[in-house]
């Protein structure tokens, strides 16, 4: 029979040169699909620290990848993989992903296959945008009681560190009057235009960058009446301070705390080394506060062991006015805290001592200390800030060994206290002889392919290994019907088929459209072809038929362990046809297969 279909194919391909029609051929079997180039279509900025880019889907894509960097700079980082399915993507700003409002920012996306691990190009030139400090909403303007001010008051907006307050008159554009600090959200225009409707907005900047946010074009109006030139309030000034308490409450921590003053809408802080002339500013904090917590900085240090002094200014912000202060103040000084001592173990050979404790933090070094029931505390070494341990290496033997830990400040002269019970362990006056007592675990796993290791440890820390054998036994995964793969010429082990495709027979179909015929010398075939031709959607089919290849194919099958190959079951039977230099994979019904007298199980048998 192979015999008769070859002839038979070889006499219509000799009627199709005469025709000048050529068969088409399929593609290669198991070339990895490539991703085509993302097509971006548009970028936006709906909030401050948010960011969308939008793109086109493409070809053989399973994931999205999407990278973005500052606009100017070649080095992208990457944000985000996405499904194949989404086409639109939106970065949140983060501490390792920033967006800074102001800053220009470019956005690129590129495909990525997941199945062959294959990347597409993508647009290096990308979309550049950026974003603005949010719209300030606009709270109230009001017209102060002696109606010569006006104050103004906003909701804060996200994404700024100022505030810009701006006025006009019904005859007059904007003008800025004042530049307001974030998180404050109040502003009063002393000197309003008397006589007219003023009218106020408020914009968000952000200095860094230098980028305004949107504003409210309407802003908010109040009337100012004809009342002369504002008196010029008179300057009020904080009372003293009386300062109550100070306190230590850790090694790096001081606390003050006063009374309220006269007058006072602040409070400012200050310290300095007790013999020290020059005070440091600290903080300065609202005028409801009385307590304040000075926390150990590069900018402001506490030395444990140093005595520090404090005191208190009262001060106005309204008529930026300070009020007198305690010149002597309150002064103090912080402790190193008590070592916490871990515990004291004998090495292996019995033949020194490791000490170890909690690390301590504001020491500078650690004093180690030993005595035995018989004498007192000896110093037997020293070490820095850096380590937790300590190794005696004479300890003395045939005695228990007690061991304690002091923390040191050098630039104080400073000394933390110690456990005074200290830890403990006996030393031998002779080692005892060790014997080895193994216990084994699999260190690793043996597959089809490759030996597994058993290992045997010893709690002295010797150990050894043993082979054990590989198992022979394939883990199969089933990678589909969409690789077409022949491994005949590998030198894997071959058990069965060495392909799972087959070419089995042969049928015609239409070389405009690829619609099935069947064989010449079936009774359907030219009445398959009428029907087809007198359909009005063929309009572009001439008539023309083509003999394709029949191929019959099988699921792949994978090794997890080793990745040799191997056919698995029967999936369908289909021809390529060509439309335009893309290949169509068409699978037969099963009244084609039928009628080709192949079996609907197909032809070729494997075992697995």
């Amino acid at each position: 029979m192979k015999k008769n279909l070859n002839s038979l194919l070889a006499m219509l391909l000799a009627v199709m040169l005469i025709f000048g029609m050529t068969p088409a051929t399929a593609s290669a079997a198991g070339r990895k699909p490539t991703p085509g180039k993302v097509t971006l279509t548009q970028i936006s900025s709906p909030a401050y620290n948010k960011i969308n880019i939008k793109w086109n889907r493409t070809s053989n894509a399973t994931h999205y990848k999407i990278y973005y960097k500052k606009a100017g700079t070649s080095q992208w980082t990457s944000l985000a993989t996405v499904s194949g399915s989404t086409t639109s993507y939106t970065h949140t700003s983060s501490k390792s992903r920033p967006v800074t409002p102001g800053q220009k920012y470019t956005y690129t996306v590129r495909g990525y296959n997941s199945k062959y691990k294959t990347y597409g190009s993508y647009d290096s030139r990308g979309l550049t945008t950026y974003t603005k400090p949010a719209t300030v909403k606009l709270n109230r303007a009001s017209l102060g009681s002696d109606k010569k001010s006006v104050t103004v008051s906003w909701n804060r907006a996200a994404g700024c560190n100022y505030y810009c307050v701006f006025r006009k008159t019904p005859s007059t554009g904007w003008k800025r009057l004042a530049n307001v600090r974030d998180p404050y959200t109040v502003y009063t225009d002393r000197n309003p235009v008397k006589g007219q409707t003023n009218i106020y907005t408020v914009r968000g900047y952000y200095s860094p960058t230098k980028t305004y946010g949107n504003y409210n074009t309407r802003g908010l109006s109040v009337n100012v009446p004809k009342t002369g030139t504002p008196d010029k309030p008179q300057k009020v000034t904080p009372g003293p301070v009386t300062l109550s308490k100070i306190s230590a409450p850790a090694y790096n921590k001081i606390n003050i705390q006063w009374k309220k003053a006269s007058n006072a809408t602040h409070y400012k802080i200050y310290y300095k080394k007790s013999a020290s002339s020059q005070w440091i500013g600290l903080a300065t904090v609202s005028g409801n506060t009385t307590s304040y917590t000075h926390t150990n900085s590069n900018k402001t240090p506490i030395i444990p062991g140093q005595k520090y002094t404090y005191t208190v200014k009262g001060y106005n912000s309204k008529y930026n006015t300070n009020g007198p202060y305690n010149s002597k103040g309150l002064t103090i000084s912080t402790k190193l805290d008590t070592v916490k001592l871990k515990n004291a173990v004998l090495s292996k050979d019995q033949k020194c001592v490791t000490v170890s404790w909690n690390g301590l933090p504001g020491n500078g070094f650690y004093y180690i200390y030993r005595k035995t029931p018989s004498t007192g505390w000896k110093q037997i070494g020293l070490t820095d800030y850096r380590f937790n341990s300590y190794v005696d290496k004479n300890p003395i033997k045939g005695q228990k060994n007690i061991y304690t830990v002091r923390a040191y400040v050098v630039f104080s002269n400073t000394y933390g206290g110690y456990d005074p019970k200290g830890v403990s362990v006996n030393v031998p006056s002779k080692p005892t002889p060790h014997k080895h007592s193994y216990t084994s675990s699999i260190t690793r796993q043996p597959t089809c392919s490759k030996e597994g290791v058993r290992t045997y440890k010893c709690s002295c820390g010797h150990s050894y290994t043993e082979s054990i054998p590989a198992t022979r036994k394939h883990v199969w995964e089933d990678l589909g019907t969409d690789i077409w793969m022949d491994w005949s010429y590998s030198l894997q082990e071959n058990t069965g088929p060495t392909k799972n495709s087959f070419d089995v027979y042969a049928a015609n179909v239409c070389t405009g459209c690829g619609y099935y015929y069947g064989m010449v010398d079936d009774d359907n075939f030219f009445l398959r072809m009428d029907n087809h031709l007198d359909n009005p959607n063929s309009e572009h089919c001439l008539g023309g038929y083509t003999l394709l290849t029949v191929y019959e194919v099988h699921h792949l099958l994978e090794c997890k362990n080793c990745s040799i190959n191997k056919c698995g079951e029967f999936s369908h039977y289909e021809y390529i046809f060509t439309w335009y230099g893309h290949n169509d994979h068409i699978k037969l019904e099963d009244w084609q297969i039928k009628e080709l007298g192949l079996p609907l199980d197909g032809t070729v048998k494997v075992t697995l």
